[in-house]
C-alpha cells in the first residue's frame, strides 16, 4: 500500500461502500504488533535496543493507525487506539521513536492534522460517522513533561550548519527563507474575515518571527496583534509535517495558536461525533513547495 503522507487512508473503509471495515481485523492486528514487540526484552523497537528497516516499514501504518482508528472507531475504545494502556509494547515504541530517534521527531514524523485530514475527506464522501478531532493520545505526544524536544534538537542539528539553534528558530528561518510566497498566498487569502495586504503580512510575520526567537515564557501568543494572531491561525491551518518543516519547529508555530493549545487541552464531548464538518485543507499541497 502506498504510504505516502498524501495516500488515502489505510484499510479502514470497505471499497466503495459507506461502512468501516470490520472491527476485529484492526484488533487483532493491533495485538499481533504488540506481541512481536514484546519479543525482544533489551529494547523497544521490532528488533531489540536499536531501530531498523522493520520500525522504518511499519512507522507510517502505526502513525497513520494511532490518529485514524480512535477517530472511526470511537465506540471500540481502547480496544482500538494503539497509543492507550491496552497495548503498552506499541505505547513504549511509539514514546521511544518520539523520544530517542532525533531525526524522526526533528524531520520524519508525520503530521497528525494530516491523517485526521486524509480520514475527514475519505469518510464525509461515504457519509460515515466519526470523531472530528485528534486522539489527545496523539495531540498530547510531544507535549509531555518527559519529551526531550531541545536535546533532540541539539543533537539532529549538531554537524548541520544549515540549521538553527533550537526547532523555534529553525522555524522562524522557514518563515523568513519563504517570505515571498508567504506575501503572495496570505494577502490573497478570501477565506478569513480578516483580510490581510501584502504590508500586513509582512508586519505579522515580523512580529511572529520576533516571538519564536525571542520570547521563552509559555504564553507567547500573548504579545502578538490581532492581525498576526490571525496569520498564525493560517499558517497552522496549511503548513505540514513533514513537508513544510518537521514537526518540532511545528510545532513551535502552533503554540503561538490558541486554537491548537485548545486542541491539545482539551478533552473530548459529544459534539466532536460528526458526519460534516469544515472542508480539511489539502494534505497534497504544500504552502512552500510544489
Amino acid at each position: 500500500h502506498n504510504t505516502r503522507p498524501d495516500a488515502r487512508i489505510p484499510f479502514q473503509l470497505l471499497p466503495q461502500t459507506a461502512t468501516r471495515t470490520p472491527f476485529d481485523p484492526h484488533k487483532v492486528t493491533l495485538e499481533e504488533i504488540d506481541e512481536v514487540l514484546e519479543e525482544y526484552d533489551d529494547g523497544p523497537f521490532f528488533c531489540g535496543d536499536m531501530i531498523t528497516a522493520a520500525d522504518i516499514a511499519w512507522a507510517p501504518y502505526l502513525e497513520r493507525y494511532a490518529v485514524q482508528l480512535p477517530m472511526l472507531y470511537s465506540d471500540a475504545l481502547p480496544e482500538l487506539e494503539p497509543r492507550s494502556r491496552e497495548y503498552p509494547a506499541i505505547k513504549e515504541w511509539f514514546d521511544a521513536m518520539e523520544d530517542l530517534i532525533p531525526c524522526w521527531a526533528c524531520r520524519v514524523m508525520g503530521d497528525p492534522n494530516v491523517y485526521a485530514g486524509l480520514l475527514k475527506e475519505a469518510v464525509e464522501e461515504e457519509g460515515v460517522e466519526y470523531v472530528d478531532r485528534v486522539p489527545k493520545t496523539v495531540a498530547n505526544a510531544l507535549h509531555r513533561n518527559s519529551f526531550p524536544g531541545d536535546i533532540l534538537w541539539k543533537q539532529y542539528a549538531s554537524g548541520k550548519p544549515y540549521l538553527a539553534a533550537t526547532p523555534a528558530e529553525e522555524c522562524a528561518a522557514q518563515l523568513v527563507r519563504n517570505r515571498q510566497t508567504l506575501l503572495e498566498t496570505a494577502s490573497s487569502d478570501t477565506t478569513t474575515q480578516i483580510h490581510l495586504s501584502k504590508d500586513d503580512v509582512d508586519v505579522a510575520l515580523r512580529e511572529i518571527c520576533d516571538s519564536l526567537i525571542n520570547v521563552e515564557d509559555d504564553d507567547q501568543a500573548a504579545g502578538l496583534s490581532p492581525k498576526a494572531h490571525d496569520l498564525v491561525t493560517r499558517l497552522t491551518k496549511d503548513l505540514t509535517a513533514p513537508k513544510d518543516m518537521g514537526m518540532l519547529p511545528l510545532r513551535s508555530l502552533r503554540l503561538l495558536s490558541p486554537s491548537a493549545v485548545d486542541q491539545i487541552t482539551q478533552p473530548l464531548n459529544p459534539s466532536d461525533i460528526t458526519q460534516k464538518s469544515t472542508p480539511p485543507p489539502s494534505p497534497t499541497d504544500s504552502l512552500f513547495f510544489s
